[in-house]
């Protein structure tokens, strides 16, 4: 199959799944396992088996739970809006106040956390 057939047809099968009302990521994870049977034949289910248990596996994920479970202290603690109202009270008097002040505390979570994705789950 050409790529470009291959393509078209992968977004053709995903937003007939989502019109269906499936979630995002089952569409776009189904269309492309049908779209990679068809193309390469049972090598792309090895492939996708193979690279899942690559990916869940990696030690590299080891750290995350730490950096969420710090991330829901600090939203608990209110310490994200402290230091957002901390941030506002320095710089109301610039212009761009409120975006100065994200930026600020957004920084503050983030040096405490260690994670800028931590600080995002954090803050919102």
């Amino acid at each position: 199959m050409e790529p470009l057939t291959a393509a078209i047809l992968c977004i053709a099968i995903m937003l007939i799944m989502l019109n269906l009302g499936l979630p995002i990521a089952y569409s776009v994870g189904f269309s492309s396992a049908i779209v990679g049977l068809l193309t390469y034949g049972t090598a792309a289910l090895e492939k996708l088996g193979w690279t899942t248990f690559q990916t869940v596996f990696n030690p590299a994920w080891t750290p995350l739970p730490l950096f969420a479970f710090m991330g829901c202290l600090v939203a608990k603690t209110r310490m994200g809006e402290d230091l957002f109202r901390a941030a506002r009270l320095w710089f109301s008097r610039l212009p761009g106040a409120l975006v100065v002040s994200t930026i600020f505390a957004q920084a503050g979570i983030a040096a405490t956390l260690g994670a800028s994705a931590a600080a995002i789950l954090a803050i919102g």
